[in-house]
């Protein structure tokens, strides 16, 4: 593997870890809003994070595609 797709790996990964991240934040909020009593609150709190989870779900489908497109040909993909 060149430095060039270890960098790509690296940095596709970081943003899934900060995206990850801001969702786990957003939903301790929500959390925190129930312990209040707020449900309404704590759904508000939840919106953003429906669209981290599709941004997540989006860097991971790539790199999950960029790792089995490497194999093809090599008997690897599956």
């Amino acid at each position: 593997m060149t430095d060039t797709d270890l960098n790509t790996y690296r940095v596709l990964i970081r943003a899934l870890d900060e995206r990850l991240r801001v969702a786990a934040h957003g939903t301790r909020l929500a959390l925190d809003d129930l312990d209040h009593g707020s449900r309404n609150r704590a759904i508000g709190a939840l919106l953003p994070v429906e669209r981290d989870i599709n941004v997540v779900s989006a860097i991971l489908t790539t790199l999950l595609t960029l790792h089995r497109a490497r194999h093809v040909g090599e008997g690897g993909a599956r």
